[in-house]
């Protein structure tokens, strides 16, 4: 779910996870357009499939979220996130120079979960915080989130599990959002596509 805080201004929710070692440019980037229902929970006994690591079953995902002065919506950001159903998470926050309470929110909630991690920076702008975190990940997949959307509690586990049914030539993955207001609650507005094959100049121009 995305915040929409005014009817001029829409922000587009971040509903997306790609490949680290996964280069755009590349003929095969491919993207599927929805993300079935089917949960990788029903295959959570590691005996099910001995012959398979559990390393590929179950790979580290990487959340970044560049922050900047976010300290009205940041808490419940991480809350969403931490309430997702796959657990093998690393949530990279990186704080943009903010003036306001962000850090010290982040800071407490890392104190409660260890999969919260707070990476500081002088304000450079949104694009260069959220490749500060990228560089700095240490899982096998990226999801990028902005600082005040919401993710559904199902949304990463959906999202592997169309990578891991799919052939090695899928980049990115994607999903539908909708805005809501400060409340949470649904404007009306969402975000629908259905873009799927080579993408790379559609996301040029605009995002899913």
């Amino acid at each position: 779910m995305a915040r929409c805080e005014s009817a001029k201004y829409q922000m587009l929710s971040s509903q997306y996870a790609f490949r680290r070692n996964y280069t755009l440019h590349r003929d095969c980037t491919d993207t599927l357009q929805r993300v079935p229902t089917q949960s990788l929970r029903q295959d959570s006994n590691p005996d099910s499939n001995p012959e398979q690591p559990q390393s590929n079953r179950y790979p580290l995902i990487s959340v970044v979220i560049p922050a900047y002065n976010a300290s009205a919506f940041i808490a419940k950001t991480l809350a969403s996130l931490l309430a997702q159903t796959y657990r093998n998470l690393e949530i990279l926050v990186v704080d943009d120079g903010s003036s306001d309470r962000t850090t010290a929110i982040v800071k407490a909630m890392a104190q409660g979960d260890a999969r919260i991690k707070l990476l500081q920076q002088a304000n450079a702008g949104v694009a260069v915080a959220r490749n500060r975190g990228i560089a700095e990940a240490q899982g096998e997949f990226i999801a990028p989130v902005d600082a005040d959307d919401l993710w559904c509690a199902e949304t990463l586990e959906k999202m592997l599990a169309v990578f891991q049914r799919a052939h090695d030539g899928v980049g990115v993955v994607y999903a539908w959002s909708v805005d809501i207001d400060e409340q949470d609650m649904a404007t009306g507005g969402f975000h629908v596509a259905t873009s799927d094959g080579n993408v790379y100049k559609t996301l040029l121009c605009h995002n899913f």
